[in-house]
């Protein structure tokens, strides 16, 4: 993945926000929504924090199944997006 602007980086969010109908979490650091892989309601998580050791930026993952990827266009091509 090449690498983001600040800007690109917010509007990725903005857009993620709405394609997945999450909302972020009380720290900041996730957007949460339902799953788009299984459909686990309110389970699926994308880090939107600050990269650094085992954190990636936009590393997804369900807290129900497992279900997600460390790479962002392995997410939208799920739900449809690479447009991204």
């Amino acid at each position: 993945m090449k690498y983001l602007t600040r800007d690109e980086e917010a509007m990725m969010v903005e857009e993620l926000k709405i394609e997945l109908k999450g909302k972020i979490d009380g720290g900041g650091k996730n957007i949460i929504s339902d799953c788009p892989y299984c459909g686990a309601k309110g389970k699926f998580g994308v880090y939107i924090g600050k990269e650094y050791d085992r954190k990636k930026k936009f590393a997804s993952n369900c807290f129900k199944n497992g279900c997600g990827s460390r790479d962002l266009s392995i997410l939208l091509t799920q739900i449809d997006r690479l447009d991204l």
